[in-house]
This record gives structure tokens, sequence and C-alpha cells, in this order.
């Protein structure tokens, strides 16, 4: 529907009710053969008959068990028991009530104001409601960027131009947002079981480390994790909830990595019952949904790709002409998505070295003071020395992942050893040993040569000459012991094997590169490593130990995530408000007459009335901006000086295009020293107890709006600045 929708739009030049209406048939026509096609991996589940509901992930192959769950007896389960533990009932109850708090009071109505619930969401939904109204107003596609003058829309907008569309279908904005919401919600909570079952539901909304055992000490419970200091936030609260690309991105990421695990990695027809499913999903929805992610969600298009390259390398000649097919068939759609959202290619690109993702970043890198009352001393003296560098780095990743990187140190650790155990059994899917360890010593080569470059400041030439060699010296000989019967020895991949490779190596590049101007936006690859790694936790490491062992570990995994995710939801019971809607409403009808392409010069702020109207501002918030990866520092100050005055103020606003100038309530406070000439030179096209428009270029002025209805006086609202700049 929404790819749909875009495509009319462009032909249409804007949306419009004819074109949401053919959006929505041809994306329900879609919904209906994609049901059709599709196919469950696993019609029947053996598992040990003493095992636990989440024993083995689904789809996992039964070679990958243990000794100990090869020894005991098989029974075959209809799939309908899939769905009868009480553990999986428990988290997706949990699940309904995080859905039904966060997203039915997304934004809600409170008399005379508009509020949301979650205090993290102040920027980001600002942002959101201005892309959704902007498309809605009927604005030409791809349309120009609504909070920065000189570029066209950067942004992956993909879930907010599906409630574009409902909006042109006459679902409000409010009811469209909760819609949204509560059915991604469903569909990532059923992806989430489907990837990795009851365990990864847990992990997605309670993941954390050690900073919620503090509630030991004042029995308050709060959102640890979303203080400053705290890196590894609340992935259902501060993501999920905010960033609304992931409402597409998560539950359509996990199906496919559910459908390539079923499709690559089946189970045998021998261990099973029967013979193996068919993979999930018919091709032509496998390759619309890959193609299209890069409109919803750029990172997890990159992280995806990623997975693909790895198992490209994995599989043999069959399965690679398969993805070689799904990648040469995605190119052109995906690059054509990309090509919108990075303003035709001219955004920059912003991959920079930055090991350590926050570790080193500003109150990220003083996670302890998360658990003090006081705030840390910004004069205390920097981590230094190796090791006070060593100490920093542990209490990091301890303090925001617990016991986290320990498991997965485990994991990695029987991985090799049990591929190693197993070298000489048959396997469906097979690597050469002597190419394993070819590229694990290219990639150690790569990685000490990009340390020593960047972090170390050698020269190109020692780092070319001197490391690589080094790095092979060492490898040969190891790996000429390890092959020296037969060089063509060849190791079994398994499921495990073939998917945390690649969440490992996406880990380390989220922890090396800076893929944005913000480094903390890089949780957006973590996640999906995190994600990634976190079944085959369950089913390699944890599900292996007897019950006590394993009920510790999961209370050390999720308690601080629990506690978090409920203190957040129980946090701003009252709400947080973002909008005066007489205000609003006033603005809307004065804004009637005026063309949805026309330019506005206004204070820049997140929740400026004209962006909640979808209208185009000379600059939004600048923490938008910047994480759009623009240098606004100039343009700013230009404005500053415009609206405060200045005698070449009119030479600016062209410079700006801008149209008109607002004249309101945050104009009057933030610009109270201006001389205000544009209300001696020009007459207002409307006023009302918000404010005035002017119109800057009155010889080409349409005809005047009518004097908007009067509204009730805004009252200013006391709002917070949002925590963190959001995109």
């Amino acid at each position: 529907m929404t790819v749909c929708g875009l495509l009319g739009g462009i032909a249409a030049h804007g949306l419009s009710g004819k074109v949401a209406a053919f959006a929505a048939i041809v994306g329900l026509i879609a919904a209906i053969l994609a049901f059709l096609g599709t196919s469950s991996a696993i019609t029947q589940k053996a598992v040990p008959a003493n095992a636990g509901p989440d024993a083995l992930s689904e789809g996992t192959p039964s070679r990958d068990r243990g000794p100990r769950d090869r020894n005991q007896p098989i029974v075959v389960a209809p799939a309908s028991q899939r769905y009868r533990s009480i553990w999986l009932w428990l988290m997706v109850a949990l699940f309904a009530i995080f859905a039904i708090r966060s997203f039915c009071n997304v934004l809600f109505v409170d008399g005379n104001e508009l509020k949301i619930q979650n205090p993290n969401n102040l920027g980001d939904l600002s942002l959101h409601i201005t892309y959704i109204k902007n498309f809605a107003t009927g604005v030409a596609l791809w349309p120009e960027n609504p909070i920065y003058v000189y570029s066209t829309l950067r942004y992956p907008v993909g879930v907010d131009l599906f409630n574009s569309l409902l909006l042109c279908l006459g679902v409000g904005v409010v009811r469209g947002l909760v819609w949204a919401g509560l059915l991604a919600s469903a569909a990532l909570c059923y992806s989430l079981y489907r990837w990795g079952g009851t365990f990864t539901i847990a992990g997605f909304l309670f993941n954390g480390g050690l900073v919620g055992f503090q509630i030991f000490k004042n029995w308050d419970w709060n959102d640890y994790q979303g203080v400053q200091y705290i890196g590894w936030k609340s992935l259902a609260l501060s993501m999920l909830v905010t960033q609304r690309g992931l409402l597409y991105a998560l539950p359509v990421g996990l199906l496919l990595l559910y459908h390539w695990r079923a499709k690559f990695f089946p189970r045998a027809p021998e261990e099973g019952a029967g013979e193996p499913a068919p993979a999930p999903l018919p091709f032509w929805v496998e390759l619309t949904l890959y193609a299209t992610m890069p409109l919803f969600h750029l990172h997890t298009f990159m992280a995806l790709s990623l997975v693909l390259a790895f198992l490209f390398l994995f599989l043999d000649s069959g399965p690679r002409k398969r993805l070689a097919l799904l990648v040469i068939l995605a190119l052109v759609p995906a690059s054509f998505f990309v090509w919108l959202i990075t303003d035709h290619f001219h955004a920059g690109s912003v991959l920079q070295w930055n090991p350590g993702w926050v570790q080193n970043n500003g109150d990220f890198a003083r996670p302890l003071a998360a658990f003090s009352q006081q705030p840390p001393n910004p004069a205390d003296p920097p981590v230094s020395g190796f090791f006070g560098t060593l100490k920093h780095f542990f209490q990091f990743w301890t303090i925001n992942f617990g016991i986290f990187p320990l498991l997965v140190i485990a994991l990695v650790t029987l991985l090799v050893l049990r591929t190693w155990k197993r070298r000489a059994e048959p396997a469906p899917v097979q690597i050469r040993l002597v190419l394993f360890l070819g590229a694990v010593a290219l990639a150690l080569a790569a990685l000490a040569s990009s340390y020593a470059y960047f972090s170390l400041g050698y020269s190109l030439f020692v780092v070319l000459a001197l490391i690589p060699p080094v790095a092979f010296a060492v490898i040969i000989p190891f790996a000429a012991a390890v092959a020296q019967r037969d060089w063509r020895q060849k190791i079994p991949i398994t499921a495990a094997t073939a998917f945390v490779i690649p969440a490992v190596a996406l880990f380390l590049f989220s922890c090396l590169v800076k893929t944005a101007p913000w480094e903390w936006d890089n949780i957006k690859l973590i996640i999906w490593s995190y994600l990634i790694v976190l079944p085959f936790v369950w089913s390699e490491v944890v599900s292996r130990w007897r019950f006590p062992i394993r009920a510790v570990v999961c209370i050390l995994l999720f308690f601080s995530g629990f506690v978090t995710l409920f203190g957040g939801l129980a946090a701003g019971k009252g709400g947080f408000g973002l909008a005066d809607r007489n205000e609003l409403d006033a603005i809307g009808v004065a804004l009637k007459p005026i063309s949805p392409e026309a330019r506005f010069a206004a204070y820049p702020t997140y929740n400026h009335p004209l962006l909640l109207q979808g209208r185009k501002l000379v600059m939004g918030y600048p923490g938008h901006v910047w994480t759009q990866g623009f240098n606004y520092g100039d343009d700013f100050n230009k404005l500053q000086t415009m609206m405060n005055g200045a005698p070449n103020w009119r030479e600016t606003a062209k410079n700006f295009k801008a149209r008109y100038l607002f004249w309101g309530r945050e104009e009057m406070k933030n610009y109270a020293q201006s001389t205000r000439p544009w209300e001696k030179e020009l007459k207002p096209i409307a006023t009302g107890p918000w404010g005035s428009i002017y119109d800057l270029e009155p010889s080409q002025q349409a005809p005047p709006a009518a004097a908007a209805p009067a509204a009730a006086s805004p009252t200013p609202i006391a709002i917070p600045v949002p925590s963190t700049p959001g995109q």
C-alpha cells in the first residue's frame, strides 16, 4: 500500500483521496495473495520429551542439539501445541500491556491540549506529525524538506507515508497513529516468537544491564535506563515508540530472517516429521519486503544486507544463485528508494571511525553516574592510562549490558568447539576450513589496520606494509596445523553459526564506525545484532542448563529491563504537553488559502504549530536538522538576525526562499528584542490571538485569506526540552 501510494503520488504530483484509495485496494489484493502463498516452515516440531517450550528455537535443525538432548526421546508436537506455553502467554500479556499503554496514549487529547505519554517522544513524534501532515497536504512527491530549506526530504518516511494515506482516507492523525502502533506491535510480538521463541520476546521487552537493580536501594519504579548516562536504553520505550520506521522494519526484518533460516537450513526429514516444509514466503514477497526496506528504515536494510552477504559466503552454489537473484532484482528498486531518502544521493557520507560506540562520548562515558543522586563533576579528569582505559571499558559494557556479553562470548566459544568436533560429520551446508581461516585473517588484518591508522595515527605505508603480512604470517602456520591431514577439509555450518557470525560482525562494525552524525544512532544497527543472536543464546547456551541456573540467568538478564519498562510506562501519568489545540486549529484555518509548497520563516522548534500542520519552515528544530547531516550553523545565525529585524532581513528571507513570515507565541518569546520591521512595511494576510502571517512577496500574493476565527488566547505550555534529538 505504501509503495503503491508513493508511486501513485509521484505520478499524480501529490497524494489525494483517489491515490490513497487506489493504494489501499492494491495493498489489500497484494496482502491476500501473499497470505495465500505463505506457508509455515514447520508444520510439526520434534522436541525432546522433557524440554521446555523454547528448548529448540523454531527452525533450528535437531542436529544442532547437544549430546544430552540427543539422548532424550523425541515426541512430535502438533503445531497448535507450540502456543500452549504459560511463559509464552505471559510474555504476550506483558507485550500487550506495553503496546496498549504506549500506543493508545501515543498522542491524546486532554482538554485544550494535545499530549503524549512518553517524554522521549516529544521531539520525535512532532517530526513524524510534520511528515504525515506534509504528505497529506498534497505536496508534489518527492517533496522538499519541511525542516530545512536547501534540501529535499532526507528521511526514510515509509511509515509516515502510510499514515498520510490513512489521513487521506479520512482516518485522523491520532487514530492512525494508534492503529499503526497496535498493529505493528502485534506483528512484532508474533515475529519475535517465530524467530526466537519466548526468550526473544523477553529479550526485546526487557533488554538491559545492571542499572535497574538500584530499585532495591530506593524501591522506586523508574526508567533507570532512560537517563543520559546509559547508552543501552529500553528498546521498547526508546526505540519502538519513538523511531516509527521500526514499526515496519522490526517485524518485517525478523520475518525475513526467519524465512532465510527456514529456507537455507531446513529440518532434515529423518529428524522431524515428514518432508521439510517449503520456504515460508513466496519469492515475490521476499523480494518486495527486502527491496523496499530502505524507504522505511535504512539501517535495517544495511543489517539484512550484511546477513545476506555472509549467507552467500557460507552456502553452496544452488542457494547462492537464489541469493544472487534476490540481490540483483532488488538492486534497482532499493537504489531508487535510497536515492529518494538521501536527497538524490546528495547527502554526504557520515561514516567515521569511532571505536567504542558511545563509551567515550559525553554523559554516556560516565555510566556510574546513573547510580548516584548527584550529577558528576564535569571537571573530573578524563580516563587515562592502560589500566584506566581498561577499567572504563568494563564499567561501560557491564553497566549497560550486564551479563549478556559474557553469554555471547560463551556462545561463540561453544559454536567454535562444536563445529570443530563435528568437522567429520556430514552436513547440508559446509565450507572449507582454509577459506574460513583466510577470511578470519583478512578480517583481523583489516581491523588491526584500521585501528593503527585511525586511532594510533600510524602512516598508511606502515599500516599496509606491516600489519597484513604479520597477520597472515601468524594465521598461516595455524591453518597449516589444523589442515595438515587434508587441506580440503570442510567444517559444517549450522543455522546458529551462519547467523551468529554476521551478528557479531555487525556489532563490531557498529562499535567501530559511526554511521550517523550522532554516535548513539548506531543503536539502530546494534539492535539487529542483539535480536539476531538472542535465539541462539537460548538454544545453544542457556536452555542446556538446569532450571535453577536458567532462572538465575534470566533474572540477571531481564530484571533491569523489566523495572525500566514498567517504570517508564508508569511515568508521566498525566502526559506531557505537545500543543495547544485551539491555537493549532485556528492556525490551520488561516493556512488553508496558502499553498502547501510555500515556506515560512519562523522560530525553529520541534513543536511549532506550522510544523504540526505539515507546513515547511526555513529551519526546523536544530536537533533534527543536525541528525540529518546538515551543517546549519550559519543558516541558523542568519535566521536569528532576520527574525530580530536586521536591516537586510528582506534579502535574507529571499535567500531562504521564504514566502511568508509567521509571528506567534514562540517568536514573541524568543525574539523579544526584535524591531519587527515587517509590521510597518507589510499588512498581515491572516491574524488572530495566535499571531500573524505576513506575505513577503505581496506582488505575487494569492487572494488574501479571511481573518482567522478568533480562538481562545493560548496559554503557554510548559514543555520539557526533548532529552535527545531524534529522528
